[in-house]
């Protein structure tokens, strides 16, 4: 259920960014996706705790065990697609892992299938990174 809420509270910004692409605007495309998931991890993630205590539920925010594996999950999403978005280059086959890494989510129900999902995502961001890394020096 992670890809839900996303998808409707993004449709707008994910229209647009269909609407540059297909103009040829393939950068701005891009920047309008990754400043709308800067906005979810920021300032949506981040008044979760805010909303939670000011509705009476106490200073500690307690996630389930799923919770937290969604919680994960998209997170090292996240990170593996600010990794890839760096090199300010965004290619075909590199869309095309994203969708494919995110279709391959939804049969993986287990615990330590999501787990190990998570751990490729991480492992993808730390090597799209290392380029950008080794060329900063």
């Amino acid at each position: 259920m992670q890809w839900l809420a996303p998808l409707a509270s993004e449709a707008p910004e994910f229209v647009i960014a269909i609407l540059f692409a297909a103009r040829g605007k393939g950068t701005a495309a891009i920047a309008m996706l990754i400043s709308s998931k800067v906005n979810q991890w920021t300032l949506l993630v981040g008044s979760l705790p805010v909303a939670y205590m000011i509705g009476g539920g106490g200073t500690v925010l307690q996630l389930d065990g799923r919770q937290l594996e969604e919680v994960l999950l998209t997170a090292t999403q996240t990170m593996m697609g600010v990794a890839l978005s760096l090199a300010l280059r965004f290619q075909r086959y590199t869309a095309w892992a994203l969708l494919a890494l995110f279709a391959v989510q939804f049969p993986i129900t287990s615990t330590a299938g999501r787990l190990i999902l998570c751990g490729v995502y991480a492992a993808l961001a730390i090597a799209g990174s290392a380029p950008i890394c080794a060329a900063g020096r």
